[in-house]
């Protein structure tokens, strides 16, 4: 534990989030709705990154998530972070390592996204019909159990690693052109569907050197497998932290749903020079991790937030949502009946969702579900 964690007071740990290292079990989540199989799904190589886990599904029972959340593990972490894992009421799920067969790993920037292949391994878990897969260095600031309920796709956040002093920089990144779509996705963040058929094809696409992989493993390989069919969320679904400093106008944690910590570790080096620079963002991370925060109830962000999934041609002004504040408003408490047809399989009539109209009184149909943008 950082020797500075302790630098401000601190309430008295809520009983929903014990600190780090507590023995009692987590309280139960709230019971899913009946028939989903929906479940977070999270990856755990090594047990310097358990504080992480623990962290983030502290998030999830503060934002009143209702699904299960999964950790996959891998042959690298030791016996004592698994007991604390299954003393927060996780479940546990053993990984061998994914085989990237045909693939250099010799370029990669970090030694470690060799491990990150093991995602691809969510893609065996039929017996779940969808999942949200965050990095172990994200929290929740506000349910997003809503994105279940998107059509069939999978589903990431355009990517930020381009810096704001240079112009090049600048047109290097997709978060300063907002209204356009991003051509390349961070994988720490993603929804999904699991396919074995899909899975197969993927080992094919690698072992056929299909996809270029280069610096960011399976990140650089999702995105060429994915290239021209996946649909983009808001940035506000995976927040990298380092946004705030390329795109200040951009970020407010009062707009947030998942903070993506990248970088330099809020639990490794609380105040080190990467992190004073985000130095609210770790506290709160802090707050949640030693469990000071009250459960809280959901909410959404003020602000419309722009995505390539709401250009609809019959509402105006091009790329907005009007008639719908966010996405999650668009999302929040839709129930899709069984048999409800998918968009691959239906028309703009049968996205139509009755009850949410559009500007000037057009017919609702909400825009992140038009089929003319979400085809397969």
């Amino acid at each position: 534990m950082s020797p500075s964690v302790r630098l401000h007071p601190r309430a008295a740990p809520h009983p929903l989030a014990a600190p780090y290292g507590a023995t009692q079990p987590a309280a139960a989540p709230p019971a899913p709705p009946a028939g989903r199989r929906f479940a977070y799904v999270t990856l755990l190589t090594k047990d310097g990154y358990l504080p992480g886990v623990q962290a983030l599904a502290r998030s999830l029972r503060l934002v009143g998530g209702r699904y299960p959340m999964i950790v996959m593990y891998t042959k690298g972490v030791g016996q004592s972070a698994l007991g604390a894992l299954r003393d927060e009421g996780l479940h546990l799920q053993f990984t061998e390592q994914f085989e990237a067969e045909g693939v250099d790993h010799r370029e990669y920037k970090r030694s470690l996204y060799l491990e990150c292949w093991n995602k691809l391994r969510m893609w065996e878990m039929v017996e779940y019909d969808r999942l949200i897969y965050l990095d172990a260095d994200m929290i929740l600031l506000r349910s997003i159990d809503h994105l279940f309920e998107l059509p069939h796709g999978f589903y990431a956040v355009g990517d930020c690693y381009g810096g704001r002093d240079e112009e090049e920089e600048r047109n290097s990144c997709c978060h300063f052109r907002p209204d356009e779509t991003p051509d390349y996705f961070n994988a720490g963040f993603y929804v999904m569907s699991p396919s074995l058929a899909e899975l197969a094809e993927m080992k094919r696409a690698l072992e056929e050197g299909r996809c270029p992989v280069r610096f960011f493993a399976e990140q650089d390989f999702l995105n060429a497998y994915f290239k021209g069919r996946w649909r983009h969320l808001p940035w506000a679904y995976n927040g990298q932290k380092r946004i705030k400093y390329h795109h200040p106008d951009l970020w407010s944690m009062d707009e947030l749903f998942v903070i993506h910590y990248v970088d330099e570790k809020p639990w490794s080096h609380r105040y080190s020079a990467d992190n004073l620079g985000y130095r609210a963002e770790c506290d709160y991370w802090w707050d949640v991790f030693e469990g000071c925060l009250p459960p809280a109830a959901a909410q959404v962000p003020t602000r419309q937030l722009s995505t390539g999934l709401d250009r609809a041609g019959s509402l105006t002004p091009a790329g907005s949502l009007r008639g719908v504040a966010t996405l999650a408003e668009a999302l929040e408490g839709l129930e899709l009946e069984p048999g409800t047809p998918t968009v691959a399989a239906a028309d703009a009539d049968a996205a139509h969702i009755p009850g949410l109209e559009g500007a000037e009184g057009q017919r609702g149909v909400v825009p992140v579900f038009a089929a003319a943008n979400l085809a397969p």
